[in-house]
């Protein structure tokens, strides 16, 4: 894959893929009144950058909870080499504030909770919640909810 800005273009590879926890609490059990009301899916999206490592990972994790228990919890992380991230990110070290010259964020986020769907997918086929995917999250509402830390 490669990300361009209106000068340099940077390539992005894929390193892995790694399934951290899936909780299925569910089982074959119907559940009485779940529907998309009653439901509550809680969502987790954490961005570690290790710059001399070249390396962005996206940790994104979801859990579906009715009437105050778990039903299900599903995490994944993926790993990305980022050619010249040092050019791309660069953190302020008097307030700790990151600036990206390209905002490569987004491109990672859309691959993390499209792999996380597909395994909720996989998790909830030919259960009682298999009618209900991750709901659809705007990039706004995730780039506020990620959490970023930076490893030198």
């Amino acid at each position: 894959m490669m990300i361009m800005d209106k000068q340099k273009s940077y390539q992005i590879r894929l390193l892995s893929v790694d399934e951290n926890q899936v909780l299925n609490y569910l089982g074959n059990r119907s559940i009485d009144g779940l529907n998309e009301e009653t439901l509550v899916f809680q969502f987790k999206l954490d961005t570690k950058l290790k710059l001399i490592n070249r390396m962005v990972a996206i940790r994104t994790a979801i859990k579906y909870v009715f009437e105050e228990k778990d039903l299900l919890q599903v995490e994944n992380t993926l790993a990305f080499e980022v050619d010249r991230l040092e050019e791309i990110v660069t953190k302020n070290e008097e307030n700790g504030t990151l600036s990206f010259s390209v905002d490569i964020l987004p491109t990672f986020i859309s691959v993390a909770f499209g792999t996380l769907r597909g395994m909720v997918y996989k998790e909830t086929k030919g259960t009682v919640l298999e009618n209900y995917p991750i709901p659809l999250i705007s990039m706004e509402t995730l780039k506020e909810k990620n959490v970023i830390v930076v490893e030198e």
